[in-house]
């Protein structure tokens, strides 16, 4: 009984340091990037949308342009920044589980309209 007993304490030790183990290792494998988003004049541009493709990562910048995301396992992906006015810019990166400064500068992406009518409708009545 007593050797039964004590192999179960020693199985169970043997699980609980795997476990934490595995969590480190998991917590260790998270990178984070950061930096800011700005256009070519190089005026940040806020509550710009930043996110990896293809995933439900991102985030709004900030008013002074600034972001972070962190990307929860190791691989290629591809980072994306836009914002209304201006053309999407995307950047392959290698989420490797270090912290990473990543700025990105939009370009202005202008719509011109060819005519615009106003009218107004008065009521006599």
């Amino acid at each position: 009984m007593i050797a039964n007993s004590s192999s179960m304490i020693m199985r169970k030790r043997i699980i609980y340091i795997l476990l934490f183990v595995s969590l480190g290792y998991n917590l260790h494998a998270q990178t984070t990037i950061t930096g800011v988003v700005s256009d070519s004049a190089n005026i940040p541009v806020p509550n710009a949308a930043v996110y990896i493709s293809k995933t439900t990562i991102g985030t709004l910048t900030d008013q002074k342009g600034a972001y972070s995301i962190s990307i929860p396992r190791q691989g290629e992906f591809e980072l994306t920044a836009s914002f209304i006015g201006y053309k999407t810019k995307s950047k392959i990166i290698f989420a490797n589980g270090n912290r990473q400064i990543i700025n990105l500068k939009l370009s202005l992406n202008p719509v011109l309209l060819n005519e615009v009518t106003v009218r107004s409708k008065i009521n006599t009545a």
